[in-house]
């Protein structure tokens, strides 16, 4: 494999629940995974812009679990048809392995 070729972002799912005065509270994380990610390419950056932007294009795994390793996945929601561009969008994490 080259240096260029992209691998694409990395991310393991970590789920936190603790008991704070009364209230159950049940905390998910995705932690960026910068060794087994893509070292840099037009795509992914294209990606690290718009998770800086807004969280409205990312969807949480629905059974994730505890040490899952995912891999972003751009799904295609609209296109316009007169240009054939896509201008409609959004991310899913697509499982990798479980740990």
């Amino acid at each position: 494999m080259s240096k260029n070729e992209c691998k694409g972002l990395f991310f393991m799912y970590i789920v936190d629940g603790y008991h704070s005065d009364g209230s159950l509270t049940k905390k998910q994380t995705l932690r960026f995974l910068k060794r087994k990610s893509c070292k840099g390419c037009t795509f992914c950056d294209f990606i690290k812009n718009d998770m800086g932007e807004s969280f409205n294009y990312f969807y949480f795994p629905k059974n994730g679990k505890n040490g899952d390793v995912y891999r972003i996945a751009n799904i295609t929601d609209n296109t316009d048809f007169e240009t054939g561009y896509i201008d409609e969008w959004h991310y899913e994490f697509v499982k990798v392995y479980d740990k």
